[in-house]
């Protein structure tokens, strides 16, 4: 996520509330969580990544599945507030950096992105698309999980976003919720290759 107008109205947001999309509290981020989490597989994992970690209230939740998890989120007030909610995690960390600049290379065995790749713009994005294959373990998971509900600020859709991963020669598309009618769509992919 590049564009600086969209950085600056999520900076915004963060410095006005630690909380702004009600990720804690409401019922549809809760379940939306919990499928995600399901959605990981089963654990240990060695090293996952979560992609625009926001507050880190998914990377908390996803840090019990690994032995270490690297939460990378480019706005920096939601970067201080996951960084404080991470603290008592062991194995966890915060990188503050935009994707896929600030991504620390991998392997990683898997990577979360939620809501994320409909943000980023063109460039960062085909380049996120093109370095996935670099940043994944020869097991890995990568699990998508992006609302369907348009809105102003998205570059692609969650379609988009997801067809473009099961394009990806190296990818396998293992399980998810596909598009039928749900407020999100989830789905998983594991290293074909």
């Amino acid at each position: 996520m590049t564009d600086p107008d969209l950085l600056g109205d999520h900076e915004r947001r963060y410095r006005a509330d630690p909380d702004p999309w009600n990720q804690r509290t409401s019922a549809y981020e809760r379940a939306k969580r919990a499928a995600t989490i399901a959605a990981c597989g089963p654990a240990p994992r060695r090293r996952a990544l979560e992609l625009g970690a926001g507050n880190a209230v998914l990377a908390k939740a996803i840090a019990p599945l690994a032995d270490e998890l690297v939460a990378v989120e480019g706005v920096p007030a939601a970067a201080a507030l996951a960084r404080v909610r991470l603290e008592p995690v062991v194995g966890a960390r915060v990188v503050e950096g935009l994707i896929p600049q600030g991504v620390p290379a991998g392997p990683y065995d898997l990577v979360i992105a939620s809501e994320i790749l409909t943000l980023l713009d063109e460039p960062s994005y085909r380049m996120t698309l093109r370095l996935l294959r670099g940043w994944l373990d020869v097991d890995a998971r990568v699990v998508a999980v992006h609302r369907t509900e348009p809105h102003t600020r998205q570059a692609r859709s969650a379609e988009v976003v997801h067809a473009d991963l099961a394009g990806q020669g190296f990818l396998s598309r293992v399980a998810g919720n596909g598009s039928t009618g749900a407020d999100y769509r989830l789905d998983v992919f594991e290293r074909s290759v």
